[in-house]
């Protein structure tokens, strides 16, 4: 026995400390893979129908790490429902500037893992921001989970106007809806903000889409409490019964449960400020121009942006429906 557990000693440590080197590959990657791969041709086969919708926002972040307002609501109204790329142009020739692509996909994705984010890192380089964003808008993501959305920061900065504009009109003619956030709190630590999820519901186009992000946002935790309510403002002449009943009718379809706020007035920012608070968050609908280089549409949308709490402004593209 002696000899035979002797063998069995060195055996087990001469195997402890020899450096074998496999080429198995890990099997939970794998089966994850398999999965993946026939969960995207199973969706590349199905027929898109716009009740089917989910939130795939590519997200203009930048190096990411000074636009948390920006991830948080970008992750936020995805709800575990959608899928989140985070975005960031360099600009210059590719074939100088690939390293530093490699380098800020490879910070990107390690600030990804450390915050724990729901999201995918998508670093490109093109000769300037415009053509950038044209790749990221046509290449990224690979078949039902291109982007649908683009999301980004607002800025009432006039040296910014042309390429806030540029990037505006670039999703409208390739049919992206888009959210347009303008936070209070920037700093490096986001926490979201108290008081209720609003919904200025200024017109009818836009409107569905604002009511679904608006549920979709009051799914995570820490915004179950915030009551959704939905503004609408009409003129002092209007059939205030008929305006409760359509909208009563509208909510019963969506299987939306939300409060809604009828308010007769000839001056609506003044009547939506008023009713609005206090408020965490009020979602606006609102029209991308064709052609704006001056961006003189920033002008007209300052008093929006000037309302208490964060504001997003969405353009819906057309592809949602929330009828049940």
């Amino acid at each position: 026995m002696c000899p035979f557990f002797c063998c069995n000693s060195i055996l087990f440590v001469l195997i402890e400390r020899a450096k074998i080197i496999v080429q198995w590959g890990d099997l939970n990657s794998g089966l994850a893979f398999q999965r993946a791969r026939k969960s995207l041709l199973r969706l590349e086969k199905e027929r898109y129908h716009p009740k089917n919708w989910r939130p795939s926002i590519l997200t203009l972040s930048g190096g990411a790490w000074n636009r948390l307002h920006l991830i948080s609501y970008a992750c936020l109204l995805s709800a575990e429902r959608g899928i989140v790329s985070l975005a960031q142009v360099i600009t210059g020739r590719l074939e100088d500037r690939f390293a530093r692509q490699q380098e800020a996909e490879r910070i990107m994705r390690k600030f990804i893992r450390e915050e724990q984010l729901p999201a995918f890192p998508a670093v490109v380089v093109d000769e300037n921001f415009s053509e950038g964003l044209k790749a990221l808008l046509q290449c990224h993501g690979i078949g039902g989970l291109r982007p649908n959305t683009i999301l980004l920061g607002w800025s009432a900065d006039a040296e910014k106007s042309g390429v806030f504009s540029q990037i505006l009109s670039l999703a409208r003619k390739m049919n992206r809806s888009v959210l347009v956030v303008r936070c209070q709190q920037q700093q490096e630590k986001w926490e979201p903000p108290t008081g209720a999820i609003n919904i200025w519901w200024n017109d009818s186009k836009n409107g569905p889409m604002m009511l679904l992000l608006g549920f979709l946002l009051k799914q995570n935790r820490e915004w179950r409490g915030c009551p959704l309510r939905i503004l609408r403002s009409v003129p002092n002449k209007a059939d205030m019964e008929n305006v409760s009943r359509e909208m009563k009718e509208m909510l019963a379809g969506a299987r939306i449960p939300a409060e809604i706020v009828i308010l007769p007035t000839e001056a609506p920012l003044s009547a939506v400020r008023r009713a609005m608070l206090p408020s965490a968050v009020l979602f606006v609908g609102f029209e991308p121009a064709d052609k704006d280089p001056e961006g003189t549409w920033i002008t007209g949308l300052k008093g929006i942006m000037n309302l208490p709490g964060d504001v997003i402004l969405v353009y819906d593209a057309g592809d949602v429906s929330i009828l049940a």
